[in-house]
This record gives C-alpha cells, sequence and structure tokens, in this order.
C-alpha cells in the first residue's frame, strides 16, 4: 500500500483544514438556508475534497477507501466493542451533563429537529449520508495520509480529534471522538472502511429511532442532567462495568486472541464488580424509607393492630413480620378492600412490593374472628420502602421541588455523528 499511496501527513493537514474552513463558511450557511438538505449537500463536499486530494496526487483510490469485506469474527466483534463504546459515550454524557448547561436540552432540540422529517429522509440525511461521506474522508483519506505517523495510536489520536472537530460542536466533541477512534482503529486493523461504515449507520440510524421513539427520552435526558452525587456515580459504575467488559472481549475477539484466560477472567470479574456495585447503588439511591418500626402489642381477646398510610401515587416495598402466642394474619388494606393478605400463623411474615394509585391505605395485623385466643403479646416489625425509579415526577407539599433521581427506564443517551 506504501508504494502505491503518495498522500503525505502535510496533505492530511490541508485538506483538514480546508473541511474546517468549509464547514464554518460553507456549511453552516448552507444549512441555515436549505435545512437539512443543505447539511447533507455539504456532507458530500467533504467527500469530493477527500476525492480531490486523491486525483491530484495520483494515489490509486482502492489504495484510499478500500471496501473488502471483513471475517464474519471481526464483524461480531466489532458489534461488540460498538456495544462497549455506546455505554463509554453515556457515562461521558453523564459527566458532561453535570458542568455543561443545558447539554441533554441541547440532544433533544437535536431529536426534535430529526421528527420534523418523515423518516426515510430522516434516515437518509442522518445515517447514510455521514456513514459514507465523513468515512470516507476520515477513516479513508485521513488515516491514508497519517499512515507515515510511527505508531498505530497516533494516527487513531489524530484521526478522532479531527473527527470531533469536523462536527463544530464542543459540546459533542469528546464522544464523537470516542466513537472515531473506535472507527479509526476497525479501518486500521481491518484495512478496509466498511466495517466503520456499516456501524456508523447503526449508530446515527439508531439515534433515529431513539428519536421518533417517544417524549420519554427527553424527559429523562433532562432529569440526568440533575442526579444526586450517590445516583450519578452508580450510573457511571454501571455504564462503565458494560463498557470494560463489550470492549474487553469484543477487542480480543476481533484480535483473534484467546478469550478464557486468565487476564479475561479478571477483566470479566473487575466488569462485574462494577456493574453489581452501580446496580447496588442505584436501588439503594432510589429507595427512600417511610417506616422503620417495631411495636410489641398486649392482647387479651383479639389482635388488632393497624397503621395507618397517606401514600402517593408510585412504587412501594413492603416488609412485615408479626409474632405472636396466636395465630395472626397480615394484610394490606385500602378502605375495606385486601391488597394482600397472609394465612392465619404464629408467626407470619409479609414480603410484598405493590404499584399503588394515590390514596389512604392500612397495614393491618389481625387475629381471627371469633377465635378464642390465649392472650399474650404479639411484636410487629414494619419497614415500608418507596422507590423513585421509574415513576412519574411529583410536586413535593412545597409544589415546587421534584424527585430529580426519577429516571424513566426507556431512556437511552441520543449521539448524532
Amino acid at each position: 500500500m506504501e508504494e502505491k499511496n503518495r498522500l503525505k501527513i502535510w496533505h492530511g493537514l490541508l485538506a483538514s483544514g480546508i473541511v474546517i474552513l468549509f464547514m464554518i463558511f460553507g456549511g453552516i450557511p448552507m444549512y441555515a438556508i436549505f435545512g437539512e438538505v443543505g447539511g447533507y449537500l455539504a456532507g458530500i463536499v467533504v467527500a469530493l475534497i477527500a476525492l480531490l486530494f486523491v486525483c491530484l496526487t495520483k494515489t490509486k483510490a482502492s489504495e484510499v477507501f478500500p471496501m473488502a469485506l471483513p471475517p464474519v469474527r471481526q464483524f461480531f466483534a466489532a458489534v461488540a466493542m460498538f456495544v462497549g463504546v455506546y455505554f463509554l459515550n453515556a457515562a461521558i454524557g453523564l459527566l458532561q451533563a453535570q458542568i455543561i448547561p443545558n447539554f441533554y436540552e441541547r440532544q433533544s432540540d437535536i431529536s426534535g429537529m430529526v421528527r420534523t422529517l418523515s423518516p426515510a429522509v430522516a434516515v437518509l440525511l442522518v445515517a447514510v449520508q455521514p456513514a459514507v461521506c465523513e468515512e470516507f474522508f476520515c477513516r479513508g483519506f485521513l488515516v491514508a495520509a497519517f499512515r507515515k505517523l510511527k505508531h498505530e495510536w497516533m494516527i487513531i489520536l489524530v484521526t478522532s480529534v479531527f473527527f470531533g472537530a469536523l462536527h463544530l460542536d464542543l459540546y459533542s466533541f469528546l464522544p464523537t471522538a470516542v466513537i472515531g477512534a473506535f472507527f479509526a482503529f476497525l479501518a486500521l486493523r481491518t484495512g478496509s472502511l466498511l466495517l466503520p461504515m456499516i456501524l456508523h449507520f447503526a449508530n446515527n440510524a439508531f439515534s433515529v429511532v431513539l428519536a421518533y421513539g417517544s417524549d420519554a427520552t427527553s424527559e429523562g435526558a433532562s432529569v440526568l442532567s440533575s442526579l444526586s452525587a450517590p445516583m450519578l456515580i452508580s450510573y457511571l459504575l454501571f455504564y462503565l462495568g458494560i463498557a470494560l467488559f463489550f470492549l474487553w472481549f469484543g477487542g480480543r475477539w476481533f484480535s483473534g486472541k484467546k478469550i478464557f484466560c486468565k487476564s479475561g477472567l479478571i477483566a470479566f470479574i473487575l466488569s462485574a464488580l462494577l456493574s453489581t456495585v452501580g446496580v447496588f447503588l442505584m436501588v439503594v439511591g432510589s429507595m427512600e424509607l417511610l417506616v422503620n418500626d417495631e411495636k410489641t402489642i398486649p392482647y387479651t381477646d383479639k389482635i388488632a393492630y393497624e397503621l395507618p398510610l397517606t401514600l402517593e401515587e408510585g412504587i412501594y416495598g413492603f416488609s412485615v413480620i408479626a409474632e405472636a402466642d396466636d395465630p395472626v394474619r397480615i394484610a394490606i388494606k385500602r378502605g375495606d378492600e385486601f391488597l394482600v393478605s397472609t394465612e392465619y400463623r404464629g408467626t407470619q411474615s409479609l414480603s410484598q412490593t405493590l404499584v399503588l394509585e394515590k390514596g389512604e391505605y392500612v397495614v393491618a395485623v389481625l387475629s381471627e374472628e371469633g377465635q378464642v385466643l390465649d392472650g399474650g403479646n404479639a411484636t410487629v416489625s414494619i419497614m415500608i420502602l418507596k422507590t423513585t425509579v421509574g415513576v412519574p415526577l411529583t410536586e413535593t407539599e412545597t409544589g415546587t421541588e421534584t424527585d430529580t433521581d426519577t429516571v424513566p427506564a426507556s431512556w437511552s443517551p441520543i449521539r448524532l455523528s
């Protein structure tokens, strides 16, 4: 390839400068005047600049834009690595949202723009064109021009930095550069643009699908920008654990190295530990302890203990233990309706998760009517937790504050590259 590749490093630097200037003074006005069609045409111009340099240097096009089909193993391994990169960028997005005002709101604006287009047009403009034009320039032309650099990591670094800069968005620079580095790695290791193009298309097409999905995406995104510190750490650990797993094992598989080895076991344990701790902190951080009490109730002819509750809409976990010298029954009621109850037994326990509407409820410990009791003491232990994950945001008594740790389960980060 070196003999047929006449491109030099300065060709890559010059073309990069030309493209950046074009995007500032040409691409932005084209988008402002013609909308998405203008952006589509600007992307084509970027690809044509790459082709122009190839022609001027009399470099063989097939050497700069190789389209060889990679082995099946590398394809599936690359998909696994792509999942890892996706979760790594999700973690980066969480951190950025804490320091950049309205970070996710800007992403929601992009989604709103996509929804103004028909699905077919959105896929063409947002997924197909970038997957072809940007890959032609960044992973085709630039990688070929910077091959004179001594180390592979230097080629990946330079091309990924330009890929991030190409989008003219400081806020999205880092996650865009990360996925650009991944695409550059694939292009170098496979000697083909096919895998980067396929995964670039998949990344943007997935973003289009999310944009058409639901308003839960934007609602969840706005909540993520104001997560409490414990919840932020839990999400970061969870995302990084998954990212580590897919990146490490996908990378080993991609390179044809053994997966089941000592280092593989270490990577698996570390990724499992990070994700497990993240989920644990997520669950703990999303649970609000409402009641944690124990009472001893003397009784003679009957046992009748009731704990009245005024609950908001949400998901609640009940753990009730009743111990007496006579059979008792534990029940959760709303009015005269028994939502859940146990049988009559000397020692009884109830562990139940319920989705409840706003209203008045009662936790009751009862003896069977008409039964003759020996009398004695009944010990009742009650713990009630409320989860804040996946339930609607509700106003507090002040009418102004909201539960900022509520994250709709359908939320996923949107990134258009």
